[in-house]
């Protein structure tokens, strides 16, 4: 009996679970092989609310920071929320607070919301180091920007790197990453055996994240978000393309 195909899965271990799922429900083996760790931040001051009118959350990792620190109840109500990508709209949703974005899939997407056509005062919620390009477009545009970083992503376990090595190794669908960082992991992990991973189908999650890597001669599949289902829909397109030469 032939084995379901073998797609790796780098999202950080807690966040595959549904991503793992969709997997098998089109007929692919996941293996969670994570490239990528995240770690709450424990000693942050509080963030600063003052004068405030925009709060962005880049992600669902941002939303589960700034909910543990426990400063979701002091978000002033005339602050006008916005979350990157759906899901982080979602966790927004149940963390009370009501946020816009669920069409902003990614930091371009949202910069072209109306709401930043004219000057802002901006608390950015993210990791430590992350989400650069937003803050110097909101910067450069007259707005005053902040931030507050509840958390910060580490590198995979070297057991990880070992296992995404052998799964590379012996026979794999396709690999996906959901975020540039941990691309740069995948690539850090294989090291000097890039061939390993030339010729295996590599879900990326934007044209921004393709184009920083494509001249590594990898064959990179761009979807249309980070989301899970879109990264399953590229997939799909990539083995479909791929059966058929």
């Amino acid at each position: 009996m032939a084995r379901n195909p073998t797609v790796i899965v780098t999202r950080p271990a807690a966040q595959a679970s549904y991503l793992l799922e969709l997997l098998v429900a089109e007929g692919f083996a996941g293996v969670s092989v994570p490239m990528l760790r995240i770690e709450f931040l424990e000693s942050v001051d509080p963030p600063d609310f003052r004068g405030l009118d925009t709060l962005i959350f880049i992600s669902t990792n941002a939303v589960a920071a700034f909910a543990q620190s426990g400063h979701s109840r002091a978000v002033p109500k005339n602050v006008r929320v916005f979350g990157i990508g759906q899901q982080t709209v979602n966790a927004l949703r149940d963390l009370g607070l009501v946020a816009d974005g669920a069409n902003a899939l990614s930091t371009e997407g949202l910069l072209q919301a109306p709401w930043f056509s004219v000057p802002r005062l901006v608390l950015i919620i993210k990791g430590e180091g992350g989400r650069q390009t937003l803050a110097e477009t909101l910067s450069q545009r007259g707005s005053l920007v902040r931030s507050w970083e509840g958390y910060r992503r580490l590198g995979p376990e070297a057991c990880h790197q070992a296992q995404l090595c052998d799964l590379l190794a012996d026979s794999v669908a396709a690999v996906l990453t959901q975020s540039g960082e941990t691309l740069a992991n995948v690539l850090a992990a294989v090291n000097g055996s890039l061939g390993l991973l030339q010729g295996v189908p590599v879900i990326v999650p934007s044209q921004r994240v393709a184009d920083a890597y494509n001249d590594m001669g990898l064959n990179l599949v761009v979807a249309r978000s980070a989301l899970d289902k879109d990264m399953v829909a590229a997939l799909m397109v990539a083995v479909k393309g791929a059966r058929s030469e």
